[in-house]
C-alpha cells in the first residue's frame, strides 16, 4: 500500500469514527463532480474522475435525504434560506460536459437543483479538456493509472497554452477532438436548452480553466469578463456563481470576482460549511469531492467535521 493509499485510508477512519462519537453536525456539505458515464465500461473513454454513473448518484441523492439532508441552491444559500439547525446538500458539475444532462430526470425525481460551471472555451471550441485528452492518449500507448494521474498533476502546473502546445507536439491536434457523447462538451443550443431546465443553474468556470491564483490581475479579469459575455450571449444572462478552476484562488482573486459582480464563489478545499455563513463565505464554500470506489461513495467521510486531509494539508503549506 502507498503513501496517498495509507493517507486515504486514515483520513476515511478518522472522519468514521468522528461521527460515530460525535454525530453529525449541521451545517452546508457541497460536492463536486465532473463527467458522468452511463456505465462503469463508458469511464475509459474520459479521464475517471469521480467513476459516476447515472445509477451511483441517484443512490447518492437518495443516501443524503435519508440521512436528513435538504438539497439547495445558491440563491436559497445567498438568500438565507437555509437554517442553522439543518444539514443542506449542493450539488455542481466542473467544466460543461454534455453528460451531464443524463442526470437531469434524477434531479426532477428528488427535486433536487445541481449547479453546472462551464468552462466557456471548451463549448465555442467543441473540445475535450486536456485531461481526458491526456487520460485517453495514454490509455492508448499502455500507459498505467498511476503514471496518467502522475502527468495529469504535474501539467496542473502548467498554463493552459503551454498545456496545449504539448499535447499537440505529443500527439496532433486531432486529439483534442471529442470522441462522443461521453467526452464531448455541450454546444451552445445544448447549454441554452439544459439551462431552461427548472432544476439547472448554470455557473461561471472560467473560459480557459486556467490557474487563477497564478495569473496576473489583467488576465484574471480576462477569463472571467470573456466567459461571462459568451454565456450572456448563449443564455441571454450572466451567472454569478464561480467556480475556480482546480481550486486555485485568492484574495486578489476573490476581489475581482466581486468586483465583477460574482456573489458566490466555491473552491475545493474539503470540507463541511458551518452555517450561519458569513458574507465572506458566500466567495470562498468549501467543497467535497466524493470519489467513487468500487462503486461505493465514503459516506462518512462526505458527513463528518474532521478531515485528516484537509487539516495536514493546510498545515504544510
Amino acid at each position: 500500500m502507498n503513501s496517498k493509499s495509507i493517507l486515504n485510508t486514515l483520513d476515511n477512519g478518522a472522519s468514521s469514527l468522528c461521527v460515530a462519537l460525535r454525530g453529525e453536525e449541521n451545517g452546508l456539505s457541497t460536492f463536486l463532480f465532473h463527467g458522468v458515464c452511463r456505465n462503469e465500461i463508458s469511464a475509459h473513454s474520459m479521464y475517471p474522475q469521480e467513476g459516476l454513473t447515472v445509477e451511483l448518484f441517484d443512490e447518492f441523492i437518495d443516501s443524503f435525504l435519508n440521512l436528513g439532508y435538504r438539497f439547495v441552491g445558491p440563491e436559497d444559500i445567498v438568500g438565507g434560506n437555509t437554517e442553522n439547525e439543518g444539514k443542506y446538500g449542493l450539488l455542481t458539475f466542473d467544466d460543461g460536459y454534455f453528460n451531464n444532462t443524463w442526470i437531469r430526470e434524477v434531479l426532477h425525481i428528488y427535486g433536487a437543483p445541481a449547479v453546472f460551471f462551464i468552462t466557456t472555451a471548451l463549448v465555442i471550441d467543441n473540445e475535450k479538456i486536456w485531461s481526458d485528452v491526456i487520460h485517453c492518449e495514454r490509455m492508448k500507448r499502455n500507459a498505467t493509472d498511476a503514471q496518467i494521474r502522475r502527468e495529469i498533476k504535474e501539467l496542473n502546473l502548467v498554463p493552459v497554452p503551454e498545456i496545449r502546445d504539448y499535447i499537440t507536439a505529443e500527439f496532433g491536434t486531432d486529439a483534442f477532438r471529442p470522441q462522443g457523447d461521453e467526452d464531448r462538451p455541450l454546444s451552445p443550443a445544448e447549454l441554452r436548452e439544459f439551462a431552461a431546465d427548472p432544476y439547472v443553474i448554470i455557473g461561471n468556470h472560467t473560459h480557459s480553466h486556467g490557474v487563477l491564483g497564478n495569473l496576473p490581475t489583467e488576465r484574471v479579469k480576462t477569463e472571467l469578463e470573456h466567459s461571462q459575455l459568451i454565456l450572456a450571449d448563449i443564455l441571454g444572462k450572466t451567472p454569478d456563481f464561480i467556480s475556480y478552476p482546480y481550486g486555485s484562488y485568492s484574495r486578489r482573486v476573490v476581489d475581482i470576482a466581486k468586483g465583477l459582480g460574482f456573489r458566490f464563489g466555491i473552491t475545493t478545499i474539503q470540507r463541511k460549511n458551518r452555517l450561519p455563513l458569513g458574507e465572506e463565505a458566500y466567495m470562498e464554500l468549501r467543497r467535497f469531492n466524493p470519489v467513487s470506489t468500487g462503486g461505493k461513495f465514503p459516506m462518512n467521510r462526505l458527513r463528518s467535521s474532521f478531515q485528516l486531509k484537509t487539516m495536514l494539508k493546510e498545515t504544510l503549506q
